[in-house]
C-alpha cells in the first residue's frame, strides 16, 4: 500500500472537520480488527473528537477492559414532540400500537390541543464522519438502514482483495497481515499523534494476528511494530492525556504473546 501525502493530508482534514465520528468494526469476531477500531477511538479522544465504537461480535477477552467503550446500538437523534402541558391542560400522554403505526397519544382534559401547539424536533447528534475497519461492504452490515449511509463521508480501511472500495477514502492493502498495520502505517505517515495506549492496542492486534510476530511474510508488518514500539517507549513525541497512562496498564495480553520468539519473514512463492 502507497499512502500519498496528498491523501494523509485529506484524512487529517476530514477527522479535522467532522464533528461526530462513527467507527464500524467488521463483524466477524477478530483481535485485530477490534484493536485497530479501539485505537482509532484513542486517537480520536486524545484529538478532542467525539466518536463512538459499533462492534456486534464478542469481545475478546483481551479487550474485556475496554468494554465500556464498545457498543452494539449505533446512536442516533431522537425524535421530540414539545408541546406546553399546562396551556392545553394535558391530563394524560400515552400510546399504543395499530399495525405497523405507532401512535403517540395526547389526553388533553377539556380542550382540542390546536396542532400550531406541537413542536417536533430532533435531539442529538448523528456522526458526519464513518470510518469502517476489516469491512469489505457496506452490506455486512444488515442491521443498518442502507440510507444511513447516504450523504456521509466513510474512510474505508480493509486488507481484503474483494473490498468494494466504498470510501471517499479508502486504505485497502490486500499485501497487509492485519489491519493494524494498515492503521499504524497511516498513522506514520501523517501528522495525527498517536499515543502510546493507541500504539500498545495496535501492537495487540498485530501480534494477534501473526502469533507473536512467527507468521510474518510482509517486512511492513514489522515497519508497523516498530513504529508502534518507539511511540510506546516514548521514542516519538506524542501528546497524552494523563487518564492515558492508566489505560496502558489494562490490557491483558496472554502470555504466549510475551514468551520469546524467533522472528523470520516467510518467503512466499
Amino acid at each position: 500500500m502507497q499512502i500519498s501525502g496528498e491523501n494523509s493530508a485529506f484524512l487529517e482534514n476530514l477527522i479535522e472537520k467532522a464533528k461526530k465520528i462513527l467507527i464500524l468494526v467488521g463483524c466477524k469476531p477478530s483481535v485485530d480488527n477490534l484493536a485497530a477500531g479501539l485505537a482509532l477511538e484513542e486517537v480520536l479522544r486524545t484529538l478532542g473528537k467525539v466518536s463512538q465504537v459499533y462492534y456486534r461480535g464478542e469481545i475478546p477477552k483481551v479487550f474485556n477492559n475496554f468494554a465500556a467503550k464498545i457498543n452494539n446500538k449505533i446512536e442516533v437523534k431522537k425524535l421530540v414532540v414539545s408541546f406546553n402541558w399546562q396551556k392545553n391542560q394535558i391530563e394524560k400522554v400515552s400510546y399504543n400500537l395499530e399495525g405497523e403505526n405507532f401512535n403517540f397519544i395526547i389526553s388533553p382534559l377539556n380542550k382540542k390541543i390546536d396542532s400550531a401547539d406541537l413542536r417536533i424536533s430532533y435531539q442529538g447528534e448523528e456522526a458526519d464522519l464513518i470510518v469502517t475497519l476489516g469491512v469489505s461492504s457496506l452490506a455486512e452490515f444488515n442491521d443498518i438502514s442502507s440510507d444511513f449511509f447516504e450523504n456521509r463521508i466513510i474512510i474505508n480501511f480493509d486488507k481484503k482483495e474483494n473490498n468494494q472500495l466504498f470510501g471517499k477514502l479508502n486504505f485497502v492493502d490486500p499485501a497487509a497481515e492485519s489491519i493494524c498495520v494498515v492503521v499504524a502505517k497511516i498513522f506514520e505517515n501523517s501528522q495525527i499523534p498517536t499515543s502510546p495506549v493507541a500504539a500498545d492496542i495496535l501492537l495487540t492486534g498485530i501480534r494477534a494476528t501473526t502469533n507473536n510476530f512467527e507468521r510474518v511474510s510482509d517486512p511492513a508488518t514489522f515497519e508497523a511494530a516498530a513504529f508502534c514500539t518507539r511511540v510506546r517507549e516514548g521514542k516519538i513525541r506524542q501528546q497524552e492525556p494523563a487518564e492515558s497512562k492508566t489505560a496502558l496498564k489494562q490490557i491483558e495480553v496472554p502470555k504466549e504473546w510475551l514468551s520469546p520468539k524467533i522472528l523470520r519473514s516467510k518467503q512466499t512463492s
